[in-house]
């Protein structure tokens, strides 16, 4: 019988509107630096994980490293959530997107990985401290409905 993948992922500490996340299963692992413009990605990370909690098969979050754009892409998929980063690149009549990293594992080991970092991330500053690092106001509302929908899988 072969171990269930693991997911870990961690957010370093923002600074100057920048911050490092990184994404590790087994030997393989993905590290992204981007700013907080012109995306919240940190808050369209909770608002995905809640979409995927309210039952929407697929949400997707945006990330500017600069000049490089990165999507990550959350498809639920037979009970299974899959997880495929993107580097998006414009090319000469479109859009490109190679994938750079994926995993897939059980729905909610995935989700709890997420919301484990953005809950550790919020504890680390007070709100004041922690917009004047990432230079965006910390997605408290959408984390505490996220929290309340973690704790309702966990005894549901």
């Amino acid at each position: 019988m072969s171990a269930e993948r693991k997911l870990k992922v961690s957010f370093d500490e923002p600074e100057h509107g920048w911050i490092a996340i990184t994404m590790s299963a087994d030997d393989e692992q993905f590290m992204l630096i981007p700013s907080h413009t012109p995306y919240d990605s940190i808050t369209e990370l909770a608002v995905a994980l809640n979409k995927i909690l309210e039952g929407y098969s697929e949400a997707t979050v945006r990330w500017n490293e600069e000049p490089a754009e990165y999507e990550f892409v959350f498809r639920v998929s037979e009970g299974a959530l899959n997880l495929d980063v993107y580097e998006v690149t414009t090319v000469q009549g479109g859009i490109r997107r190679n994938s750079v990293f994926n995993f897939i594992g059980p729905r909610d080991q995935l989700l709890i990985s997420f919301w484990r970092a953005l809950r550790e991330l919020q504890g680390r500053y007070d709100p004041s401290e922690y917009e004047r690092r990432w230079q965006e106001p910390f997605p408290t509302r959408e984390v505490e409905v996220l929290t309340q929908r973690m704790r309702a899988l966990k005894h549901g």
